[in-house]
């Protein structure tokens, strides 16, 4: 019998290892679009609650500013209003949920702006959709109470 060959188990065993190391290297590597999307929901409902926190603590109004452009609707800002009603005042940096995260907000009236009362009620009622790949997740905005939930889990968009 000559030896210079592989025989057909060696090769199936040999691809089966690969394919599994393959496996394990891309998933650790690439983050997954429903993880980025559930960090980009943390991230806005935590800022939502901050802006309404502290609308009721400084006694002013507070809002968030989304960007309406298409290539930087991942970014928003917040801003204070002075107490003399008429400058708003950036309080934070632009605020970045990522490369591929986009922000919609419903409805488009308000100039893509949420905000607060110094009585920490909303000023609209609000639908904020964020979504990254083929996943998002919507966040509603109650009018008055300012109450922010996530009425339903990351789904999957077909």
């Amino acid at each position: 019998m000559d030896d210079k060959g592989f025989t057909i188990i060696e090769l199936i065993v040999s691809l089966a290892i690969l394919a599994i190391i393959s496996v394990v290297i891309l998933a650790s590597v690439e983050p997954s679009d429903r993880a980025a999307l559930q960090n980009a929901k943390t991230i806005l409902m935590d800022d939502v609650r901050f802006m309404q926190d502290m609308a009721r603590l400084k006694g002013t109004h507070y809002y968030m500013q989304f960007n309406a452009a298409e290539e930087n609707s991942h970014i928003y800002r917040i801003f204070r209003r002075e107490n003399d009603g008429r400058r708003d005042c950036p309080i934070n940096p632009s605020t970045d949920l990522g490369e591929g995260i986009v922000i919609r907000t419903s409805p488009r009236h308000h100039n893509g702006r949420i905000g607060f009362t110094p009585y920490g009620t909303a000023t609209v009622a609000a639908t904020i959709v964020i979504e990254k790949g083929n996943y998002n997740v919507a966040l509603t905005l109650n009018l008055g109470s300012g109450r922010i939930a996530s009425n339903a889990g990351i789904q999957r968009i077909n």
